[in-house]
């Protein structure tokens, strides 16, 4: 009950502050799968480029329904954050950077919000969050770096763009760095960095839509989702797996949008991340943003 209390009252103090309201949904269910990354929610509030929210990831292993530890597939862990976002310009380059700030384990809550979510659609019953990742603060400061390439338009048709980026994420429960480039595709297109990316609310006067394609390649130092936590001894190492360094990222999709109202629809897909994974992350992303900026 007090973690739908704060559900409503971020979502009420959006509409109250006059803000562009937004949420991004990543979900495996839509592959008709029920594990590795198999959900992640994010509501968040954007005031001129400012961007404040909640995120939710839950990860599980391939049988849900056991409820014992699975050595040979990737470790129950669920992390609650709140976070903040921001852009600047500097030397022709968009910097992205941003903080989170919450907890991975029990406390994080996913547990509650699986189960609840499977039992009101009916489906399998996750048995095996007893076994988690044990309660551990979960801070992150991450940047990522943003250089146009390329843009060209073609009267009438439509328009083109690419663009590199390269980054980093350190903290407590994800450690790497990544480089990649992205393009997209079609009428109009906003002013936004990466095809997932929260747009800026410019309030375009025209309606526009595009599709696009990002490809990320990534040197992975330490997920504490896969165990080796900061934190505790690994004398008792039932969480901690092998990870896999080098890690690949594709997204693909598209999205429509009008002024400051847009759809998101998206696929995902990552390379092994850990040895012995049975299968690699895939996910389908769905979004919406609404709101008036003043």
């Amino acid at each position: 009950m007090r973690r739908l209390a704060c559900l409503i009252f971020i979502c009420i103090g959006s509409v109250v502050l006059a803000g562009g309201v937004g949420i991004l949904w990543e979900n495996d269910v839509f592959l008709s799968k029920d594990n590795n990354y198999t959900d992640g929610v994010c509501l968040y509030y954007d005031k001129g480029g400012s961007v404040w929210g909640w995120r939710s990831r839950m990860y599980t292993p391939e049988d849900i329904e056991n409820p014992n530890n699975q050595p040979l597939d990737r470790p129950w862990a669920g992390v609650t954050t709140v976070y903040h976002e921001w852009d600047r310009v500097i030397d022709k380059k968009c910097v992205r950077t941003g903080w989170e700030v919450g907890v991975l384990g029990a406390e994080s809550g996913v547990s509650w919000q699986q189960k609840t979510v499977h039992r009101l659609i009916k489906s399998r019953t996750p048995m095996g969050w007893s076994n988690q990742v044990p309660n551990e603060i979960s801070a992150q400061f991450y940047q990522t770096f943003y250089r146009p390439m390329m843009r060209f338009d073609v009267p009438g048709m439509c328009m083109v763009d690419l663009e590199t980026f390269y980054g980093y994420c350190g903290g407590t429960t994800f450690d790497y760095i990544f480089v990649g480039f992205n393009s997209r595709m079609g009428w109009n297109l906003p002013p936004c960095h990466g095809g997932v990316g929260i747009e800026p609310k410019a309030a375009l006067p025209k309606p526009y839509g595009y599709l696009f394609a990002e490809c990320q390649g990534r040197y992975v130092l330490h997920n504490a989702t896969l165990g080796h936590s900061f934190f505790r001894s690994h004398s008792d190492n039932k969480w901690d797996r092998d990870l896999i360094p080098v890690v690949g990222q594709v997204t693909y999709g598209a999205r429509v949008g009008y002024k400051n109202f847009s759809i998101l629809c998206a696929e995902e897909y990552r390379t092994d991340e850990f040895d012995g994974q049975p299968e690699p992350f895939k996910c389908v992303i769905l979004g919406l943003e609404f709101g008036v900026m003043f």
